[in-house]
């Protein structure tokens, strides 16, 4: 019986490892497909997954009317999608009332004022971006605190990327 349930459990772990081989490989070739003659090497998805940004260097952001924007660092691209954010008047007004009233754990995360923030950055008049953080920390606060939270549409952004050097 414990025979039985062993090999029942490795022919389970096999099918869910081919799978998942499968499924990176598939990924890999859409990648590959999506970037050839481009000039930036790689597409991560806007989704802002965790973790994803270990080892990559940004190099441009793709907008999903076709638009794409080279940046040198992950927080010059968050610096550029937030600036696109608010070329939208409602989301302008949105991000100006978030102002001051949005935080990390502790920190102010946008403010109207520059003082009180460690690295702020100038999105707009009135409004200030503290990028103090780590780089999946900033996404993910922005992703969760900031665009969720007012509304704005990120799902067709790709952040391009290169492995770093």
């Amino acid at each position: 019986m414990r025979k039985e349930h062993f090999l029942y459990e490795a022919e389970e772990l096999r099918k869910s490892l081919h799978q998942m081989i499968d499924e990176k490989i598939d990924e890999l070739i859409m990648s590959a497909n999506d970037t050839e003659g481009e000039a930036f090497p790689g597409t991560m998805e806007s989704s802002f997954q965790f973790g994803t940004f270990k080892g990559k260097k940004a190099v441009g952001i793709r907008f999903p009317e076709g638009k794409e924007q080279e940046v040198s660092t992950w927080k010059e691209a968050a610096v550029v999608i937030l600036r696109d954010c608010i070329q939208d008047t409602g989301m302008h007004q949105r991000l100006l009332e978030l102002c001051g009233r949005v935080f990390g754990r502790t920190r102010v995360l946008l403010s109207g004022e520059p003082d009180s923030m460690d690295r702020p950055v100038q999105i707009d008049d009135g409004i200030y971006l503290e990028t103090y953080f780590e780089t999946d920390v900033l996404f993910r606060l922005l992703r969760e605190k900031i665009f969720d939270f007012i509304g704005y549409d990120y799902s067709g952004i790709r952040v391009l990327y290169r492995a770093r050097s």
